[in-house]
């Protein structure tokens, strides 16, 4: 086998709050880290660099 790792044996690179990241292709910087009230698991929080989307203000002004 090659030097390539099997899934389970991958790490996801580390990531914090005020890091620089591209997420969906957009550039921003991680605003969160930690679990939320709407889904189990930990979550990052992503201020685009654009306002791009329904979730650009926080908090949300119009939950549905």
């Amino acid at each position: 086998m090659s030097g390539i790792k099997p899934p389970s044996k991958i790490r996801p690179p580390k990531v914090s709050v005020g890091v620089r990241v591209i997420a969906s292709g957009k550039p921003g910087v991680v605003a969160f880290i930690g679990e939320t009230e709407f889904a189990s698991g930990v979550w990052a929080g992503v201020v685009l660099d654009e306002p791009i989307g329904i979730f650009y203000s926080y908090p949300n002004p119009n939950p549905e």
